[in-house]
């Protein structure tokens, strides 16, 4: 399981990214964007985030698999498909499901209730 040892050892650009990667897995099961997409959504350098996620591979906080499929005409090799999940040995899967239920009621409550109705009725008379 996730220890404060473990949290101890990390820096702040290192917390932060594992918190994005965290929050990434309770809305959407695991992580599928490139390097780049997550080095601009968290403001860390592609390269830094290169060097994190293999750090925190070999800290075992996070599991990582991507697909290598073959150019047809260049005959380059060129990743086709990645995903990077929580390491359920270190993130108990009962309480990320927990959390995840928690976020769509909580979503789910909110799009029920008359502000958001209001809202949507205001934006429909107006046209937008």
């Amino acid at each position: 399981m996730l220890t404060n040892d473990i949290l101890t050892q990390l820096n702040r650009n290192q917390l932060k990214l594992i918190s994005w990667i965290y929050n990434e897995c309770i809305n959407n099961y695991h992580v599928t964007q490139s390097n780049k997409d997550i080095s601009t959504k968290t403001d860390i350098p592609e390269s830094t985030v290169e060097k994190y996620l293999k750090f925190f591979d070999d800290l075992d906080l996070i599991v990582r698999s991507s697909e290598r499929t073959q150019d047809f005409y260049t005959r380059e090799w060129r990743t086709s498909s990645r995903k990077i999940s929580l390491n359920p040995k270190k993130f108990n899967p009962e309480i990320i499901a927990a959390e995840r239920s928690t976020r769509i009621d909580s979503l789910l409550s909110f799009l029920d209730s008359p502000e958001f109705l209001l809202k949507q009725l205001d934006q429909k008379l107006r046209g937008t």
